[in-house]
């Protein structure tokens, strides 16, 4: 991917389960990047909480029903898109309900979150994301200071794990920090990008 867009150390951003994913990216290619920001994510295979029970009580053909129930229902979309992004977020139009739901409407999406339900968010084992602490780039980790998703002190226990210095918590924000405050995210990567504390 870098090669084909011809990027030049990028400083590599991952937001909630998207963290795993450029810390294994960083693992194994550390010359390739030019920073880290774990962005409401702790990399960590459970990290978010154990898998979902719900998995075992909804079953098939009742959970393709339940899921499709979900996705046609703007209300629900919104929904859950507000108790995830908090009260900074913009409403929803129709076209921001669209761009939520087109995700769970290609072909595979339906096995994909009934597979999370089951194992949980995709995330590295603990061992693994520790190796960041040796990696010669600078780290950043940021997060929602009201998100819920994580525990309270998982913004600080992955900063030490992957040796950067202490989070950054954007106040008032929740999980979708991106989306509720876009301004102090960008700010943090580009302080990063310059070799400053954001």
């Amino acid at each position: 991917f870098l090669d084909a867009l011809r990027l030049d150390h990028p400083i590599l951003v991952g937001q909630s389960a998207g963290a795993a994913i450029v810390s294994e990216a960083v693992l194994r290619a550390p010359t390739r990047a030019g920073g880290l920001l774990l962005l409401d994510g702790d990399a960590l295979a459970g990290g978010a909480g154990p898998p979902s029970f719900v998995h075992h009580l909804v079953i098939p053909p009742y959970r393709t029903t339940l899921l499709r129930m979900v996705v046609r229902s703007d209300r629900l979309i919104r929904t859950i898109y507000s108790s995830q992004c908090g009260p900074a977020c913009p409403r929803l139009d129709a076209a921001g309900v669209d761009v939520w739901r087109r995700p769970y409407e290609v072909a595979g999406a339906e096995a994909g979150v009934w597979g999370m339900l089951r194992y949980g968010v995709a995330g590295l084992p603990a061992s693994r994301v520790e190796l960041l602490r040796g990696v010669g780039l600078p780290k950043v980790v940021v997060y929602g200071a009201d998100d819920h998703v994580f525990a309270k002190t998982s913004a600080a226990d992955t900063a030490r794990r992957i040796g950067a210095p202490s989070p950054t918590l954007i106040p008032g924000a929740r999980h979708l920090t991106m989306i509720s405050s876009p301004g102090e995210v960008a700010r943090a990567v580009e302080a990063l990008a310059g070799g400053r504390r954001p």
